[in-house]
């Protein structure tokens, strides 16, 4: 039988901090998962791992109900109650500080969670999330892998959230050096690599703050550098719908996925727009278009008419939200 002290996550959260338990990754659910989400996850893990469900041999159903008592019932305890799901919040907010006043590099080992790193994206987050949570359970002697996983995709959220940037200033001088250099030709494709994430990291800080005619500048620059990054067509298209410019944007989605079709946040932009007529009103910050009216129909009871645009409930700042409410 496996000991508790086996159980510790010890990637993400766990790495830098290995007295901390991510409920999250053992719940397979994004940080700002409501309480009515977390309650249908657990249920549905439960059930999954349950003895008379799980396994066929007395040895998988033992593993199975272990896995069940020592990681997702106390996950549940804890993130099932609002006052103590808002203070376990609270302690990643302080485990990112700490780890950014530290300096510690974050190195992770999951594929989404180092393109999260360098380029946040709340849809990757929570598509990266949802698609480990659909295997998290089936084969017990991977879910320690998957848990490490997605305590790397929750430690980089955190970080975003914080304000943490990829870069010390070191790399980030030796990046916008090198970004110089590639701008006046140099044939260095390294350098215009590097100077392309420089440029679009700091066009994702414009774009967090919603300072969309400096963001441009920095997307602009960085497909000069490098024309086929996907992620800097996706990004210029955001910025152009929110100023207004939706025969742009849509071309920018257009290319991003033209070069990968895979492009969340494009793949995500693109289809809204295309549904809603390319109509030019700007979505809420950070989010594309919902429940669109045609850009050529209007509808019969406006609401809120001569009350200016209300803010839509639950509306997040930038592309990070923190766990919201039920």
């Amino acid at each position: 039988m496996q000991t508790a002290k086996v159980l510790r996550i010890d990637r993400g959260l766990g790495l830098y901090h290995p007295e901390f338990q991510d409920r999250y990754a053992i719940l397979g659910l994004p940080i700002h998962a409501p309480s009515d989400r977390i309650r249908r996850r657990y249920l549905a893990i439960a059930k999954q791992l349950h003895p008379d469900v799980f396994g066929r041999t007395a040895e998988e159903k033992n593993k199975a109900t272990f896995y069940l008592s020592k990681l997702v019932n106390p996950a549940y305890s804890v993130l099932s109650q609002e006052r103590e799901r808002l203070e376990y919040l609270e302690v990643m907010r302080l485990i990112a500080k700490h780890t950014i006043q530290k300096g510690i590099k974050v190195t992770p080992h999951c594929t989404a969670a180092k393109k999260l790193l360098h380029l946040p994206s709340l849809t990757l987050y929570e598509n990266a999330v949802e698609d480990i949570a659909k295997q998290q359970y089936r084969v017990l002697d991977d879910v320690m892998a998957h848990l490490g996983h997605l305590s790397e995709l929750n430690l980089v959220y955190v970080l975003a959230k914080e304000g943490y940037q990829p870069f010390t200033e070191r790399e980030e001088s030796a990046a916008d050096q090198r970004t110089t250099a590639a701008a006046k030709g140099g044939s260095d494709v390294s350098a215009k690599g590097a100077g392309a994430i420089a440029c679009l990291r700091r066009a994702r800080q414009h774009i967090d703050r919603q300072e969309w005619a400096a963001a441009l500048p920095e997307l602009r620059q960085a497909l000069t550098l490098d024309p086929q990054n996907s992620d800097g067509h996706a990004l210029q298209g955001v910025v152009y719908w929110h100023q207004k410019l939706a025969g742009p944007a849509k071309k920018s989605f257009q290319k991003a996925l033209e070069i990968n079709p895979n492009q969340a946040i494009a793949k995500e932009w693109y289809a809204r727009i295309e549904k809603m007529g390319m109509t030019k009103t700007p979505p809420a910050a950070g989010k594309p278009p919902e429940n669109p009216t045609p850009a050529n129909k209007t509808p019969n009871n406006p609401p809120n008419a001569g009350q200016g645009t209300p803010k839509p409930e639950g509306q997040k700042s930038g592309f990070w939200g923190w766990g919201g409410k039920s």
